[in-house]
């Protein structure tokens, strides 16, 4: 059996993101939203940008491998949902109040780690911990603390982060193949029902 630890040893800082909300059509750099991110991945085809101070924009700046947590949303599933930061989002992309920023201490893979707190037995925990203020379930730095996560090395956690990340894509794949299929079945009614009329 594999020894655990808590997900706080893992972790180098905690911050909860950028309250100012941007207008539309402010320039400035980006700044993720819980639409950004709910999906497990950071999806910048809408992204909302924002005039934001230099400082705040510095406190509040991304960097590749820093995880970002949905830290309020008023659906249970998505509270605690977690991404990773890739080479892919600009430089000077920030994060809003209702996420989370992650940085993680030096022998960490980051998607190992996302890995780890997506599981059930993290789902259940983040779930059970989620409190209700105005309808809003959120969470806090604590909960994410608490969270048992394996104790294996780094060069393992990379290994383990890569083997998933295939089999999720061909499970992605299968999904996608699946919908097609049911998708036509749906639609042999209709064709046979138009033959037999054509006919």
């Amino acid at each position: 059996m594999t020894a655990t630890r808590k997900f706080s040893e893992w972790v180098a800082s905690y911050r909860n993101g950028y309250g100012k909300r941007p207008a539309a059509g402010e320039s400035g750099p980006i700044v993720l939203r819980i639409a950004d991110v709910s999906s497990g991945v950071i999806d910048l085809t809408s992204p909302r940008r924002g005039i934001v101070p230099e400082k705040e924009a510095k406190t509040y700046r991304l960097q590749t491998g820093d995880l970002v947590f949905v830290r309020v949303n008023g659906a249970r599933e998505i509270v605690g949902r977690c991404c990773v930061v890739g080479p892919e989002v600009p430089a000077d992309t920030i994060f809003n109040d209702h996420l989370i920023r992650v940085r993680l201490v030096p022998g960490v893979d980051p998607e190992f780690a996302r890995l780890c707190v997506s599981v059930p037995a993290a789902r259940a925990v983040i779930e059970e911990a989620a409190s209700t203020s105005a309808g809003q379930l959120s969470i806090s730095q604590q909960v994410l603390d608490s969270i048992d996560v394996p104790d294996v090395p780094y060069k393992r956690q990379s290994e383990i982060a890569a083997r998933v990340k295939v089999q999720l894509a061909e499970v992605a794949v299968a999904r996608r193949a699946a919908q097609a299929q049911l998708r036509e079945i749906e639609a042999l009614p209709r064709k046979i029902l138009a033959r037999a009329l054509e006919s």
